[in-house]
């Protein structure tokens, strides 16, 4: 009976060593998995210069799954970053909430207390052609034990859910948007490891919550790589600009074209377009530097004899013809 129950735990032993076996070469497997993938991202933009990569800029998920960590969408958000700026497709920009040390920086370099010559000026910090985010929409997690001849095992899974969204940095517009659902399960004594992103703070002690993360940003880095290029970003004239409609009225139709020229030459305007005339009122696209405001300022500084502003809003001035 006693050689019985051995022969039994022996072969039990026996089995749980073949599974971990398994299990080992298939998470050496995964890992393989994950760096082919970013080596394919990597290769599709090996060839473009860092100066003309996609700026994008990664800001905090949110979560709308009530039981998710509290540090999730930060972590999301970091990993991602990481995960972005390892291929050759964009240029990461730092996140808002971290630019603090960047800003303190120039703050530094602008004062009295440094060599004008070796500091950093302001209002060269670049801008993010894009602004990707997302959303936590579902989150589980939960970690099982079974035993055999007295020999216990853990298994833990993981399911994550989320919406990636690709924004203008100008207008706040939707331009890319769609959803991740991930599944992770990890055994014990199973490490996260992946091309360089680390978790911060403790999102979870749930191993697969870290296998599931990987696979989701994994997936979000080859989606925006493949998209990159069907994303109708901002051009740079649009990003270091601002567009307001003039409509001036007791307008003729010869004086139109002398009224575009007019605001074609105005101080601070990039660029001028009749965009509608009709019924003696010409409606100008202004793509500019500065306000509206500004724009206004200058417009009655130099031409007051000419016009007279009788509207100004944000985005908009309505002025007529003397």
């Amino acid at each position: 009976m006693l050689n019985l129950k051995n022969t039994l735990i022996a072969t039990g032993i026996m089995l749980i060593a073949f599974s971990q076996t398994v299990f080992s070469q298939d998470k050496d497997k995964k890992k393989d998995e994950v760096q082919i993938k970013m080596e394919a991202v990597q290769e599709k933009c090996k060839d473009i210069p860092f100066e003309k990569r996609v700026r994008v800029r990664v800001s905090r998920f949110n979560s709308t799954a009530g039981n998710s960590p509290k540090e999730l969408g930060e972590n999301m958000s970091t990993m991602l970053s990481n995960a972005l700026s390892q291929v050759n497709c964009f240029q990461v920009l730092e996140e808002i909430r971290k630019l603090d040390d960047v800003t303190k920086e120039t703050d530094l370099a602008n004062s009295e207390y440094v060599d004008a010559g070796t500091g950093t000026e302001k209002g060269k910090l670049l801008q993010a052609q894009i602004v990707v985010t997302g959303e936590v929409t579902e989150y589980n997690d939960a970690t099982s034990t079974s035993g055999t001849l007295g020999i216990s095992s853990s298994t833990s899974k993981a399911k994550i859910g989320f919406i990636l969204k690709v924004l203008s940095p100008k207008t706040g517009a939707i331009l890319k948007s769609t959803s991740f659902n991930v599944e992770a399960r990890k055994g014990s004594g199973s490490s996260f490891r992946f091309v360089g992103i680390k978790m911060s703070g403790k999102t979870s002690s749930n191993p697969a919550v870290a296998a599931a993360l990987e696979k989701g940003i994994i997936q979000a880095v080859e989606y925006l790589a493949q998209e990159k290029d069907n994303i109708p970003m901002p051009s740079a004239e649009e990003l270091n600009s601002n567009l307001t409609t003039v409509v001036v009225s007791n307008c003729s139709f010869s004086q139109k074209s002398n009224t575009l020229d007019m605001l074609k030459n105005t101080a601070g305007v990039k660029s001028a377009e009749l965009a509608k005339f009709e019924n003696n009122i010409a409606t100008y696209s202004v793509r500019h530097h500065g306000s509206s405001d500004d724009l206004a300022t200058v417009i009655d500084k130099k031409y007051a004899g000419r016009f007279e502003i009788t509207d100004l809003k944000s985005g908009k001035i309505s002025m007529k013809l003397k």
